[in-house]
């Protein structure tokens, strides 16, 4: 009896890919979209980046590059990054790390023209 369960483990997991797939490695990125483009974190590097959702009226092809913003603190980043904006004249994003309690606002503008974003983060400590 030993052995034939042994043989449904083996077939379950044959059909259901348990044994032959390696598992899917966490994501080194957390992206979040705000009112004009999209913000992206790195966990890795804390890196805050904006990138701009402007296309050309004439052709329809994206224009402006991404830009870094600013940083957050990487400590005990992973599995505790939280990205919520805000809908105000110009985009606004906030970035915190839940297990520390560290925000950092982000004030972020595109030059309509160009396409090419600026703005900037500070940093600050839950209360």
């Amino acid at each position: 009896m030993t052995q034939r369960k042994m043989w449904v483990g083996v077939a379950l997991a044959a059909v259901f890919g348990f044994a032959s797939e390696p598992a899917m490695p966490a994501s080194n990125y957390v992206q979040a979209p705000v009112a004009g483009g999209v913000v992206i974190v790195s966990i890795l590097s804390g890196k805050i980046t904006f990138c701009p959702g402007i296309v050309n009226g004439f052709s329809g092809a994206p224009i402006g590059v991404c830009t870094a913003i600013g940083q957050i603190s990487t400590t005990n980043l992973a599995g505790n990054l939280q990205i919520n904006a805000g809908t105000l004249a110009y985009d606004t994003a906030f970035v915190t790390n839940i297990a520390t309690g560290t925000y950092v606002q982000c004030g972020i503008l595109t030059n309509a023209a160009s396409g090419v974003p600026f703005g900037g983060c500070s940093t600050h400590e839950a209360p």
